[in-house]
């Protein structure tokens, strides 16, 4: 058995507590990586991959976001029992709500199946749909030198005229799409509300689709689904729930997003709303 996949294993039943107590599990999780969450309701699928790969002496992402993942280790095609499952929406690699260690597929294989953290609240083995895979990812343990993939990349972003191998192209597409998705995770410091437009918004959906809060498509519209996404993170975070991103709305959301939070010394500079 693969080292990831017994660690991992011996989790399996570790459950989020209903109510306003926590799982001192899922926190110890947080804790022994390095992570400032001391709750279950933080979405902890990330959490867990990043503990697990911490006991196995393997390399890890380092970040809460299930995205993160996607800039770990090395993409393959084919998985094997202990690589990593990117799950994104339909597909996209720019929607990550997921990652999770692979142990197989269904016997009609129009599901893998996915050992993970925060599955229906608990450590377990679930069934994930197959049009939801954006990637695998095959970690090497933590020192250890990644092998090179450079050099099909690097011929086409020169020009060269030498056409890459097919089977390498994929390789080429996800990992361009995840470092773009990186750069653009950024929670706007100003509050947000209904019928507001334009590049903030967007930011802001991308934020609560990576937080779990999902928004559907980011298309820099807040309508109704992004207002009952702020809504919903306002209320598991004991918040006023009016539906318009304020200072302690951003705060929540980074949170959980392990981003830095805004300081009050924004709000002494007349900087909150």
């Amino acid at each position: 058995m693969h080292r990831l996949i017994e660690i991992a294993t011996a989790e399996i039943g570790v459950k989020e507590i209903e109510g306003k107590d926590h799982n001192p599990r899922i926190i110890q999780y947080s804790a022994e990586v390095g992570f400032p969450f001391k709750d279950d309701e933080t979405p902890w699928c990330s959490i867990f991959l990043n503990w697990v790969s911490f006991k196995a002496g393997y390399v890890r992402s380092k970040s809460g976001t299930a995205f993160s993942w996607a800039n770990v280790g090395e993409t393959v095609g084919e998985p094997q029992e202990g690589d990593v499952i990117l799950l994104g929406k339909n597909g996209n690699i720019k929607e990550i709500y997921h990652v999770g260690l692979f142990t197989g597929f269904s016997p009609d294989r129009k599901f893998v199946l996915c050992l993970g953290g925060n599955q229906s609240n608990t450590v377990s083995i679930s069934k994930m749909r197959i049009e939801d895979v954006a990637g695998y990812r095959r970690l090497r343990p933590d020192g250890e030198t990644p092998k090179v993939q450079e050099k099909p990349q690097e011929i086409i972003r020169e020009g060269a005229k030498e056409k890459p191998k097919e089977e390498i192209a994929p390789v080429k597409t996800v990992e361009k799409e995840a470092k773009q998705e990186t750069l653009v995770l950024k929670i706007p410091k100003k509050k947000l509300q209904m019928g507001d437009a334009g590049e903030d918004v967007k930011n802001m959906q991308i934020c609560l689709n990576q937080a779990a809060y999902s928004c559907g498509k980011p298309d820099g519209s807040f309508g109704g689904k992004t207002e009952e996404a702020v809504k919903k993170l306002q209320k598991d975070d004991k918040l006023q729930v009016t539906g318009k991103t304020n200072r302690a709305t951003r705060n929540a959301l980074a949170k959980r997003l392990g981003l830095p939070q805004e300081s009050l010394l924004d709000f002494f500079l007349g900087k909150d709303d």
